[in-house]
This record gives C-alpha cells, structure tokens and sequence, in this order.
C-alpha cells in the first residue's frame, strides 16, 4: 500500500466545462460530498478525507480475467 498526500478529481461543471479539484486530508477542510447509493434516503453523502492510498493488486480468483496486477486507488474515510 502506497500513501499520497493528496488527490485530484477531474468533473464535468454544470456548464459542461472540464475543471479539476484538488484534496487534501492534511487541510483545514478536507470534506467532500459524493453520490449515495440509490437505497439512501439522502442523495449525497458527505465524509472526512483521513488519507489517500493506492495499491497494486493481483486478483486470482475464480472470476479473475487477468493475473497481472492491477492499480487501485482509494480513500480512507470517516
């Protein structure tokens, strides 16, 4: 597992212009809102950033397609 310091997310705007944001967990204010899961009462949820990670992984289960391994990113969150 490999720490970063932050992260960026790449969004089409209301407008239909690409912009970008930029996170990171050690600021004042790294909240973000993200879609909830269709079963939600509400429609976002919104969480703390604690940090930021990535991992190369080799699936070699039954319903793997390809052993070489694969890069996954992800959050730690609260």
């Amino acid at each position: 597992i490999y720490k970063h310091k932050n992260f960026r997310i790449n969004y089409t705007t209301y407008d239909l212009r690409r912009s970008q944001d930029c996170v990171n967990p050690r600021s004042e204010a790294p909240d973000i809102m993200v879609l909830a899961h269709e079963d939600s009462d509400h429609p976002y949820w919104y969480t703390r950033v604690l940090g930021v990670f990535h991992a190369n992984i080799c699936h070699s289960g039954l319903r793997s397609r390809d052993p070489s391994p694969q890069h996954i990113e992800f959050l730690f969150i609260r």
